[in-house]
């Protein structure tokens, strides 16, 4: 060995063995520490939910590894995980808060209040918790995880007792079940409330054409300008030749369609918002009998295909809505655990017993660095 400040392996080993009673040292204060640690951990029980979702109105889902194998067989599918798809739903604050408020006996376990305690004290150990604070506290014993290959989810709760991390697992999949149905038929009813509007507003204009077309031909209602023979179009594609004949059955509706898989909703649309422009652009002033008649009924006739356009684009809402709900599945409902979560003990005294060897040898070769440093230096 060469006369060096450098220290080889035979060195170390026996530097180590002649304090291997200060790494024993180490080693016990570890473990009494570790042991410490672990005694004081809350012991802690876990179990878990599984559930299925499919995609609303369009069937099942394939999972990501099945999508090539479906390409390659002429099937054009888009695979989007249930947990992106419902992700905003999962991980709401307002899906705990409405579990909560709809199971107010929650709240004193998951403040640990127990039900033996005199009234006056557990009145003023609940007294400030508000909604919101319990959903926060509910919110955080709860998470989520997808299997990649079948799509499952599955719902795991922690709680200190395992009746009530299972109770607290089922209670949020039944939420979570209404909220999801409850906010996707809202987003489906939006639109066919908004087509019932427009189909109720058409009848009554249509009720009031019709009228008007029955007035005139009663001899009830004849225009004072009966004499004028002016006529206002704000649309030139309406008007043909001097005679002023109206264009109110150029567009073809087709059959009708209650299958959304074969009537275009767009062509709908299109055709719907073509004669609502014509109604618009239509006006006279000041006609003769005969051109208001022509007027009247032209009107009424618009106003019917409108209303069959409409009826249709309902037909198929009505479809939409049918199927918007997604098919939710629970594979497996929450059971109670028959062992701990955690505090894994083995886990946590290795840990220690590991660390507390480690900072044992550092603390040896520093000791033994700082005395060959202060002999050469001396």
């Amino acid at each position: 060995m060469q006369p060096s400040s450098e220290i080889d392996l035979i060195e170390y080993l026996l530097i180590l063995y002649r304090k291997k009673k200060l790494i024993g040292v180490f080693a016990l204060v570890g473990l009494v520490v570790g042991t410490i640690y672990a005694v004081t951990m809350p012991v802690l029980y876990r179990t878990q939910a599984n559930i299925f979702i499919e995609e609303g109105g369009s069937g099942l889902i394939l999972p990501a590894p099945l999508i090539g194998l479906a390409t390659s067989a002429g099937l054009s599918l888009q695979s989007i995980p249930a947990m992106t798809r419902y992700s905003g739903y999962l991980e709401s604050l307002s899906l705990p808060e409405s579990i909560v408020e709809r199971h107010p006996e929650l709240i004193p376990r998951l403040y640990d209040i127990s039900p033996d305690l005199p009234p006056e004290e557990r009145e003023k150990r609940m007294k400030g918790i508000t909604i919101e604070m319990a959903g926060g506290v509910l919110k955080g014993m709860i998470s989520f995880e997808e299997a990649v290959l079948s799509g499952a989810i599955s719902i795991y709760a922690v709680a200190e007792s395992p009746e009530f991390a299972a109770d607290v697992a089922n209670l949020y999949v039944e939420g979570l079940r209404e909220y999801i149905n409850r906010h996707e038929m809202i987003k489906a009813r939006h639109k066919q409330m908004n087509l019932e509007a427009q189909i109720l507003n058409n009848q009554v204009e249509l009720f009031e054409a019709t009228k008007l077309v029955r007035e005139y031909y009663e001899g009830k209602r004849i225009p004072e300008t009966a004499s004028k023979v002016t006529v206002t179009m704000q649309s030139a594609d309406l008007v043909k030749g001097p005679e002023i004949s109206v264009a109110y059955s150029n567009l073809d509706l087709g059959k009708p369609s209650h299958n959304p898989e074969d009537g275009d909703m767009a062509v709908l649309r299109k055709k719907t918002q073509e004669l609502q422009e014509k109604l618009k652009s239509v006006s006279v002033t000041g006609v003769s009998p005969q051109i208001y008649l022509e007027y009247l009924n032209g009107r009424a006739l618009l106003l019917k295909q409108l209303q069959v356009l409409l009826s249709q684009q309902y037909e198929n809402a009505k479809i939409e809505v049918a199927s918007a709900v997604p098919g939710f599945h629970i594979l497996d409902s929450a059971r109670v655990p028959r062992s701990k979560w955690k505090p894994k003990y083995q886990a946590i005294y290795t840990a220690f017993l590991l660390s507390s060897l480690g900072m044992s040898v550092l603390t040896i070769f520093g000791m033994e660095y700082f005395k060959k440093w202060r002999s050469e230096h001396s």
